[in-house]
């Protein structure tokens, strides 16, 4: 298909390059056969589907999953918009307003809290609150979490679920969910400086006293400890922003070289 920004005009490009302007004709002879069709997908034979739906729906229901239909009103005169403004606006209302809504809600606020005490509790300043861009971040990450971990049953009961990839596989052994205590963006600023060369360090002979970071047990990654160690070392806090490390190109130079002698260390006494 060929679009002619000039007169706006969408071309179809037929067989031997023939080409026919994208009228109503043409369109109707696509659009009506594909949105007739069971589910609006040409490609799912309807033959016991029902069944499958009718089962889909029982289940959803039982775990207490919210469904409702939204009515954009795409089709109504002057409704373009307002229609899928007013139905968007709607779900947003009573996502806020549905009391079962924001009991999980908070029921995830508090494992998140849990997780990062559980993993991160040894360099926490006391009885302060999370960030709230790092409590949004880890909320996202339980979602990620579970959504990836929902075991599903087959026509013969047996259990399974969905990786990242599309094969299906055996239940995974249960891990449970792993918190991070830095931004993506905070780690990716540490990335930038250490491959930075302008930022570059001679630090063979640098002293580290490693008692002092012994309160950091646990990492998602050689970064994430190198921001721990700026946290313990008091060059950034809890919660400052990827501009605001940045400032400091030094400091987290020698974090991540320590880190790395950390996680070394760390090998060599596994046996790694």
């Amino acid at each position: 298909m060929d679009h002619d920004l000039l007169h706006n005009l969408f071309w179809v490009v037929c067989d031997h390059r023939e080409r026919l302007v994208l009228d109503r004709q043409i369109y109707d002879q696509v659009f009506e056969p594909l949105v007739s069709t069971f589910c609006g997908n040409p490609f799912v034979d309807p033959e016991g589907m029902d069944r499958t739906l009718g089962r889909f729906a029982q289940t959803v229901r039982q775990a207490k999953v919210h469904t409702g239909v939204i009515r954009t009103q795409l089709a109504r005169p002057d409704y373009e918009f307002i229609g899928p403004d007013h139905a968007a606006t709607d779900i947003s209302t009573f996502l806020l307003d549905d009391e079962e809504v924001n009991a999980r809600f908070q029921r995830h606020k508090d494992r998140v809290q849990e997780a990062i005490q559980r993993h991160y509790g040894g360099i926490l300043p006391a009885g302060g609150n999370l960030p709230v861009k790092l409590e949004g971040s880890n909320l996202l990450l339980l979602e990620t979490y579970e959504s990836t971990r929902v075991s599903f049953l087959d026509e013969q009961d047996r259990a399974f679920w969905i990786a990242d990839s599309e094969e299906r596989t055996e239940v995974e052994p249960h891990e449970g969910f792993t918190p991070a205590i830095a931004l993506p963006e905070v780690l990716d600023a540490i990335r930038d400086i250490v491959v930075n060369p302008d930022h570059e360090l001679d630090l063979d002979g640098l002293e580290v006293d490693f008692g002092v970071f012994k309160p950091v047990q646990h990492r998602n990654s050689l970064e994430e400890l190198a921001y721990q160690i700026l946290l313990v070392n008091g060059v950034i806090t809890l919660g400052s922003s990827e501009t605001e490390l940045a400032r400091f190109p030094g400091e987290v130079r020698k974090a991540h070289h320590v880190a790395r002698r950390i996680q070394d260390r760390r090998a060599a006494r596994r046996g790694d």
